[in-house]
């Protein structure tokens, strides 16, 4: 069975006009935790990637190049923060740190330190959901994360709260973007992304989409309009994924939901 990866690319524009392409994050520099919500990673080229613990099965991860400023929640403001529910906790060893949910079959996400390399870990079994992420790209007009898919695995597109009958399996060959395809990818609908293999992948709204799979085992998913050199998405899995889908694709407000630095 060959592995999943997960390689989130996001292209960035600086001040002065010029661009920049990163073909790695860098090295591992530190981290950061304050709480038992929020791990802070910072790469040897500036670049920030915050996960935060949602839930103990819905684990947020946020991307940024160095030009934005980032914190993490001070202890005695994370009481206001009523969307982190979770809890994770983190350790470093000489090769590798790892960051861990408090829950007995939740996630383990191994972040080998040089160069940065994500994978992201059952804890039940030590399957692997996906891997490798290890690239970053920023631009001001758009971001791309690209899934590299293995061989015996199925994505199907969700924008509709019935999981069972209102979805689309995303097939070799498609290109679907917001103009072409409204019902899916329009500006406002929630896109949420589920994998045969277990997890699911939440996006944010009110950004215009594009999803293409017209490259073998590679899905490339664009979106455009980004003020900020940020990507984020959301992570569920564990046994109640179809409720925490609803939850945080399509029940939860837009202050609720966002992925945000404080």
């Amino acid at each position: 069975m060959r592995k999943l990866q997960l390689v989130l690319a996001v292209m960035f524009l600086l001040t002065s006009g010029s661009s920049i392409f990163a073909k790695s994050l860098g090295n591992y520099k530190n981290y950061q935790q304050v709480t038992d919500k929020e791990i802070l990673i910072e790469s040897s080229n500036g670049s920030h990637i915050l996960v935060s613990a949602y839930n103990d099965y819905a684990i947020g991860v946020s991307i940024l190049n160095s030009n934005e400023i980032i914190s993490i929640t001070s202890p005695n403001k994370i009481q206001k923060r009523k969307d982190l529910n979770g809890s994770i906790y983190v350790e470093e060893l000489d090769e590798i740190v790892q960051i861990t949910t408090a829950v007995a079959d939740g996630l383990i996400i191994k972040i080998e330190k040089n160069p940065l390399r994500f994978s992201y870990i059952n804890k039940i079994n030590d399957e692997l959901f996906f891997e490798e992420f290890t690239s970053a790209k920023f631009s001001r007009k758009s971001n791309n994360i690209n899934f590299t898919i293995g061989e015996d695995e199925e994505l199907k597109l969700f924008t509709h709260k019935d999981l069972v009958s209102y979805y689309k399996s995303i097939n070799n060959g498609d290109v679907l973007n917001f103009g072409e395809k409204n019902d899916y990818l329009y500006p406002n609908n929630e896109i949420c992304l589920v994998s045969s293999r277990g997890y699911a992948v939440i996006l944010e709204s009110d950004i215009e989409h594009e999803i293409n799979y017209s490259k073998s085992e590679k899905i490339e998913i664009l979106k455009r309009g980004e003020e900020k050199n940020i990507f984020s998405y959301l992570l569920i899995y564990g046994p109640r994924k179809p409720q925490l889908i609803e939850k945080y694709a399509f029940h939860m407000s837009t202050h609720e939901k966002q992925i945000t630095m404080n």
